[in-house]
């Protein structure tokens, strides 16, 4: 199967949550997955749920879990926001 690399940056809790190992040192980091991944396989592959991510971006353009990803493509995902 054909691999992609695309790369991620992640703002917010979600950088916390999945710095675990000190990989997003600035908050971003290349991933390589399947051809034919959408948006919600990397959200998934990040072991994320719906409850994390707030807004996602797709090469500086709002997205969905559905969108399908293309070699290149940059995904940004922000928690989130709550106020009291």
């Amino acid at each position: 199967m054909a691999k992609i690399l695309v790369t991620l940056k992640v703002h917010d809790i979600i950088k916390d949550k999945i710095n675990r190992n000190g990989v997003l040192a600035d908050g971003k980091m290349q991933i390589t997955i399947p051809e034919e991944s959408m948006v919600g396989d990397l959200i998934d592959l990040l072991d994320l749920t719906d409850d994390w991510v707030g807004l996602i971006t797709v090469n500086k353009r709002q997205s969905t879990p559905e969108k399908p990803l293309s070699d290149g493509d940059v995904v940004e995902l922000f928690s989130p926001l709550v106020g009291g």
